[in-house]
């Protein structure tokens, strides 16, 4: 069970399509509707739901989905800000199975940025393994992906 926040034109969703290979669920939750529509023409085999990710326990619920073995976010670390982001991590490990992962893309022009480093510490605080990936100089602006594993809390 893949579910992946903030899917956009669905460069990830395309990876992530390839890896399953057939196998498994992925459910890919974008806010944007215009996005929503071109993401369902493009990728037949995802279930895109138009909704946000703080919606994310009732959009699984919906679907007869309890645990997740992988979440892949690409939501900006600006979307865990404010009294509603500070939840977003903590609620995303709590649907996590006993042996899933998060996944986060960023970029790594902000790495060092206050809300950057809030958002690892927020990590740190919430899994016992947080792991940063090597840069993507593919990518343009470059990235990394941060891997956080075993959630604190259940």
């Amino acid at each position: 069970m893949v579910v992946e926040l903030g899917p956009g034109t669905g460069p990830a969703t395309e990876a992530i399509q390839r890896k399953l290979a057939g196998r498994g669920r992925h459910i890919a939750v974008e806010l944007n509707e215009k996005l929503a529509t071109h993401l369902v023409q493009r990728f037949p085999d995802t279930e895109i739901v138009t909704g946000s990710a703080w919606d994310l326990p009732r959009i699984l619920a919906d679907r007869g989905v309890h645990t997740a073995d992988v979440v892949v976010s690409s939501l900006p670390w600006s979307a865990f800000t404010g009294p509603h982001g500070q939840t977003l991590v903590p609620k995303i490990a709590s649907l996590l199975s006993e042996s899933g992962v998060y996944t986060q893309f960023a970029y790594t022009f902000a790495r060092w940025a206050p809300p950057s480093r809030d958002r690892l510490a927020q990590l740190r605080r919430v899994f016992e393994e947080v792991v940063a990936g090597r840069t993507v100089y593919r990518n343009l602006p470059p990235a990394l992906v941060y891997s956080a594993r075993r959630p604190r809390m259940r």
